[in-house]
C-alpha cells in the first residue's frame, strides 16, 4: 500500500552534526535544511541511524517506486470528478450573475475589438443590468447596445481573453463566458494534486491536497463564474509548481556536480558551476506576468516567489559544501534576477498587444489629446502609463459601501461570503418559482476546510520557525503573497472571492497536517491505525459538507427552510 508519507530515508536529518561537506560542526552551525517531518522519541533507530544518507538522498529525495497509473491515474481521476461538478449544468443559472456584467461583456469585446468597449446601459437594473437582460434574451444584438469605443476597465486583459476564448467557442452566453474559468478551476485541481505529491514525495498526500481543493466551495463558484480571481489562483499555482520543478532539476544538477569531487571537504576556491538555461524558472517567470496581467493583485506574488527561489539556491549551495557560498550566490543571482525581472515586465507589456495595435482603446489617445508625445511608439507608452496612473487610483481610492464588502482578517473563518444570486417566487426577473422556493450562488468557502486549514497555516508557521521546514515556508510564502496584499488596503471596497487566489495553499497546508496525523510508514501500528481514523474523518467531514452546501453554491432550487439551515452565521445572510 502507499504510504501517505515518504520513508525517512528520504527526509533530510536534522539531529546529525555533519553537514554536506563533510565538516563537523556544532548543531547551531548546521549547513543543512531542516526538513525532518515526523519525531518519534525512543522508539527504534531511524534509517539514516543505520547509516549516512547520501547527498543525493538529502538534497534530492526520491519518489515512491509506484506505477504511472497510481502517481497520474488517481490525481486525473480525482481532477475528473471535481470536473465533472464544475461543468454539470455551467450554464445555470441563465443569468449575468454579479460581477460576469463587466468581464463577460469586456471579454466578448475584447475578442472583437482587441480591447473593451463602454455599453449603452451599465446601471443595474432589477437583478441585472438592462445591457445584460438583453443579451440573455438575444445574444446576437449585441452590436446595437455598444455606446462607444473606449470602454473604462480597470484590470489588465489576460483575464479578459481567456474568457473570451470561451465565449469564441460557445457564443455569447453564460456558457460560454464560464467554460474558461470551469477548465482552469478544473485543471487546479490536478496541479494541486502534483505540486504536493512533489513537495511531499507522497502521491497520496497529494491527492488529499487535490481532493480538498475539488471539495471547497468558494473555488467550486469562481469556477463556475466569469470573474478575474480565477485566474489569479491559476497563473499563482501555475508559477509556484514551476518554481518546484526548477528547485529538483537545480539540485539535481548541483548534485551531479559535487558527485564529481571526492567525498572530501571541497577546496576554498571552488566556485558554483554553470547549470544552464533554466527553462523551469523562465516558465515561472511567465506565469507571474501572467498572473500579473490578469489583476494586479499578483504584484506581492512576483518578489515573494523570487525571493523564495532564491534561497532556496542559495541553500543548495551551502549544502553541497561551496565554502564561499554567498559570494557565488550573489555573483550568480543578481543578474539571473534582473533578467526574471525584465521577462515578467516583458510578458506583462505583451499581454496589451491588443491595446496597442488598435487606435479606439481607453486612454489609447490620451497622449495626442493632451498634447503629451506625437511619436508613435513613445506616444503609446505615454497613453499607458497615464491609464496605469489612474487605474492605480480608481483602486485604491474605491472606498463606496457594499452590503457584502469584508475585511480580508475575516476571510479564513468565512465571515462575509459574497453574495452572487438570489432568487425567490415572483422576483422580478427571476425563473419562475413556486411559493417558498429559493436559489442562490453564495461564494462560500467549505467551512470546514477553512477552519482546518486555518490551523495547519499555524502548524506551518511553526515548523517554519522552530524546525525551519522548507515545505512550510513555501506554504506560508505564496498564502501570504496572495492574501498580505489585501491587508494593505483595508480601507478598500473588497470581498471574500479575492481569497480564492490561496487556496491552493492552504489546501496543501491541511494535506500536510493530515499527512502527520496518519503519521509515518515505518509508525508503531496502532499509531497508523488511530491516525488513519482522525484523518480519515475529518476529511469525511469536509466532503459532506461541501455536499450539504452544494445547493447554495450552484443555485439548486431549495426550501426556505432549508437555505435558513446553511446560513449558520448571520453575517452570511
Amino acid at each position: 500500500m502507499t504510504s501517505l508519507a515518504p520513508t525517512r530515508s528520504s527526509l533530510p536529518d536534522d539531529d546529525s552534526e555533519e553537514d554536506y561537506g563533510g565538516r563537523r560542526r556544532g548543531r547551531l552551525g548546521s549547513h543543512r535544511e531542516r526538513g525532518r517531518v515526523w519525531w518519534r522519541p525512543n522508539l527504534r533507530p531511524r534509517d539514516d541511524e543505520q547509516g549516512d544518507l547520501t547527498l543525493r538522498e538529502r538534497l534530492v529525495p526520491a519518489f515512491a517506486l509506484e506505477p504511472r497509473w497510481i502517481t497520474w491515474g488517481f490525481p486525473i481521476l480525482i481532477m475528473l470528478v471535481g470536473g465533472f461538478m464544475r461543468f454539470w449544468h455551467l450554464g445555470l443559472p441563465k443569468w449575468v450573475i454579479f460581477d460576469e456584467t463587466y468581464y463577460a461583456k469586456d471579454a466578448w469585446t475584447t475578442i472583437h475589438f482587441g480591447h473593451e468597449a463602454g455599453w449603452h446601459d451599465d446601471g443595474p437594473g432589477v437583478g441585472m443590468a438592462n445591457d445584460d437582460k438583453a443579451i440573455i434574451a438575444n445574444p446576437h444584438i449585441w452590436r446595437t447596445l455598444i455606446a462607444n469605443h473606449q470602454g473604462n476597465a480597470v484590470h489588465p486583459p489576460v483575464g479578459k481573453w481567456m474568457i473570451g476564448a470561451g465565449e469564441w467557442l460557445f457564443g455569447f452566453t453564460p456558457f460560454g463566458w464560464r467554460f474558461v474559468p470551469a477548465v482552469c478551476g478544473t485543471l487546479a485541481i490536478l496541479m494541486t494534486a502534483r505540486i504536493a505529491r512533489r513537495m511531499f514525495r507522497s502521491t497520496l498526500i497529494g491527492c488529499a491536497a487535490g481532493l480538498l481543493l475539488a471539495a471547497d466551495g468558494l473555488e467550486f463558484v469562481m469556477s463556475r463564474t466569469a470573474l478575474l480571481d480565477i485566474f489569479v489562483m491559476f497563473w499563482t499555482l501555475a508559477a509556484f509548481g514551476c518554481f518546484l520543478i526548477d528547485r529538483d532539476k537545480m539540485r539535481t544538477k548541483l548534485v551531479d556536480w559535487r558527485e564529481s569531487y571526492p567525498p572530501t571537504p571541497l577546496p576554498d576556491d571552488v566556485k558554483a558551476p554553470p547549470l544552464g538555461i533554466r527553462w523551469w524558472r523562465i516558465a515561472g517567470a511567465v506565469c507571474l506576468g501572467l498572473d500579473l496581467g490578469t489583476k494586479w493583485s499578483g504584484l506581492w506574488i512576483i518578489p515573494c516567489f523570487m525571493v523564495m527561489s532564491l534561497l532556496w539556491d542559495h541553500a543548495a549551495l551551502r549544502a553541497v559544501g561551496i565554502r564561499r557560498h554567498w559570494a557565488g550566490f550573489f555573483r550568480r543571482e543578481t543578474w539571473q534576477t534582473s533578467l526574471l525581472g525584465l521577462l515578467v515586465l516583458a510578458t506583462y507589456t505583451a499581454t496589451w498587444t491588443g491595446w496597442f495595435v488598435t487606435k479606439d482603446g481607453n486612454y489609447r489617445q490620451w497622449a495626442a489629446q493632451h498634447n503629451a508625445i506625437h511619436f508613435p511608439v513613445l506616444s503609446a507608452l505615454r497613453s499607458w502609463w497615464q491609464y496605469h496612473w489612474d487605474t492605480y487610483h480608481f483602486h485604491v481610492n474605491l472606498d463606496s459601501p457594499h452590503a457584502y464588502m469584508s475585511n480580508p482578517w475575516s476571510w479564513l473563518i468565512m465571515g462575509r461570503p459574497t453574495d452572487y444570486y438570489y432568487c425567490s417566487q415572483n422576483a422580478t426577473g427571476c425563473p419562475p418559482l413556486a411559493a417558498n422556493q429559493h436559489q442562490q450562488v453564495l461564494a462560500l468557502g467549505t467551512p470546514p476546510l477553512w477552519w482546518f486549514a486555518t490551523i495547519a497555516l499555524i502548524w506551518c508557521a511553526w515548523r517554519w520557525i522552530a524546525r525551519r521546514d522548507w515545505r512550510a515556508g513555501s506554504i506560508l510564502c505564496g498564502m501570504l503573497a496572495a492574501w498580505a496584499f489585501w491587508l494593505n488596503y483595508q480601507h478598500r471596497t473588497i470581498f471574500t472571492f479575492y481569497a480564492v487566489a490561496f487556496v491552493p495553499f492552504m489546501c496543501f497546508a491541511a494535506a500536510y497536517l493530515l499527512g502527520v496525523i496518519v503519521g509515518r510508514a515505518d509508525a508503531l501500528q496502532y499509531r497508523r491505525v488511530w491516525g488513519a481514523v482522525v484523518a480519515g474523518a475529518i476529511t469525511v467531514y469536509i466532503l459532506v459538507m461541501f455536499i450539504y452546501f452544494y445547493p447554495i453554491l450552484s443555485a439548486q432550487t431549495i426550501t426556505y427552510n432549508q437555505w435558513l439551515d446553511r446560513m449558520w452565521w448571520p453575517s452570511w445572510i
